[in-house]
């Protein structure tokens, strides 16, 4: 039963029920799964560079600092429309939204698959980057809507499991393929199978039905406190609340690993580094399926929000280091492709900076909160990369086979930029308040 507390000050208090699993188990699960479709199809889409970046530098004619600044594209598209994202899912839902971000998708790799013009390619990974911007917004505001709030970080960690899952099981078939198929046909199939998705989310019920004592509820809560504020009010609050910033502060730092290695430079550095093909970057998704699935049950066992974010920012500044080392240690390539995967791990707890966001704000607008974190964090892949290339050109560079090519010593000064954001994200956990999430 939903209670009505009033205290002496007439200050009003609603404390709400947490939802029973019991009652919609099953439907919620299904929700879920189709949210979770479509974060498995767009993180494909997101990745595939890393995969097909030979075939793409020779059809779009690109050097290696050409094909760096193609990178950003999606990356770009993904986080300029987290915060629109976050706002449209809150005012249509995750079905209608999720309708229009398959969309986004499908076109975007069309026209990245059927051109080989610069500006064309460029502005269809933007496409894709857009609708992708959709993926994970939809999928919390799934888990806010059909799970408790206890288990909120499980399902965001295992929506990122499967995301991850589907990045690391294609990597090699994908390299496979392109060696058979040319890579725009690959593309061309993956822009048609957005078809599939989209007859998937069709099938999507956005929350489970509104219970009549809520409505009551409703109605006394607008009696005690009046008339409500305005959405862009209740907006404005999220985008100036301190804790909040203090949070997407951090996760633009953790998220570097991923953004950086994961899905974009890992293939240029990891081949003048430690050899050619020596491990895949998209490894890092196979520490980041372990990671979410021990921290999705801890999360759901232990309340140590902020002993996470400490965690974190410590592991990630451990292993980067080794990551970019590692050819100059006993292992070598071994040390590197280890410490890759121990990166992956640690980011498993990454979903927690969005749980603690949203414990920080109206529940009615966790999208928006999410689309906020998560536009403050995917900035950083942008900005990085351009930083990471600025970088590189101050170093000397060769000649090879009519491309420029730069030497493993100014990859490894590039990436330096990593360690120094994981101890800003140290320091940022010192302000950051704990919230008690079970």
């Amino acid at each position: 039963m939903t209670k009505l507390n009033v205290d002496a000050n007439t200050k009003l208090e609603v404390s709400r029920p947490t939802p029973k699993m019991s009652g919609h188990g099953a439907m919620a699960w299904v929700a879920w799964g189709i949210a979770a479709t479509f974060f498995i199809y767009q993180f494909i889409l997101r990745v595939v560079l890393n995969n097909l970046k030979d075939g793409v530098m020779a059809t779009l004619g690109l050097d290696s600092a050409s094909f760096l600044s193609l990178t950003p594209a999606a990356p770009w598209g993904y986080a300029l429309f987290q915060i629109p994202s976050g706002i449209v899912t809150d005012k249509l839902g995750p079905k209608l939204t999720l309708l229009i971000a398959v969309g986004f998708c499908a076109v975007g790799t069309y026209l990245f698959a059927v051109t080989d013009n610069y500006s064309i390619a460029y502005l269809g990974r933007f496409l894709t980057g857009i609708g992708s911007a959709f993926s994970f917004v939809c999928a919390a505001k799934i888990a806010a809507n059909w799970f408790p709030k206890s288990q909120m970080t499980m399902i965001l960690s295992m929506t990122v499991l499967l995301g991850a899952s589907g990045a690391v099981g294609t990597s090699k078939p994908l390299k496979l393929a392109a060696q058979i198929i040319h890579w725009q046909d690959l593309m061309l199939y993956f822009a048609f199978f957005g078809g599939v998705v989209a007859m998937c989310v069709m099938f999507l019920k956005d929350k489970p039905d509104t219970r009549a004592e809520d409505a009551t509820m409703e109605a006394k809560v607008d009696e005690v406190e009046g008339p409500k504020e305005s959405l862009m009010a209740q907006i404005a609050k999220i985008m100036t609340n301190s804790q909040i910033i203090y949070i997407s502060i951090f996760a633009f730092f953790a998220y570097l690993p991923l953004g950086l290695i994961g899905d974009n430079i890992g293939s240029t550095f990891i081949d003048p580094v430690y050899g050619k093909d020596a491990f895949q970057p998209t490894d890092i998704y196979i520490g980041l399926i372990l990671g979410s699935i021990f921290f999705g049950w801890y999360t759901t066992k232990y309340d140590t929000p902020k002993g996470l974010l400490v965690f974190i920012a410590i592991s990630l500044f451990v292993n980067i280091l080794l990551f970019i080392h590692g050819n100059a240690l006993p292992g070598g390539v071994y040390v590197g492709h280890i410490s890759l995967i121990a990166m992956g791990f640690t980011l498993g707890a990454i979903n927690m900076t969005f749980t603690l966001a949203c414990l920080n704000a109206n529940p009615t607008l966790n999208a928006t909160v999410v689309g906020l974190v998560n536009t403050i964090t995917m900035v950083s892949t942008p900005i990085c990369l351009k930083i990471y290339s600025a970088i590189l050109k101050l170093h000397p560079s060769k000649l090879i086979d009519g491309q420029e090519v730069f030497m493993a010593d100014a990859h490894q000064n590039a990436m330096y930029m990593m360690p120094i954001g994981m101890l800003l994200a140290l320091g940022m956990v010192y302000f950051i308040k704990s919230k008690k999430t079970l």
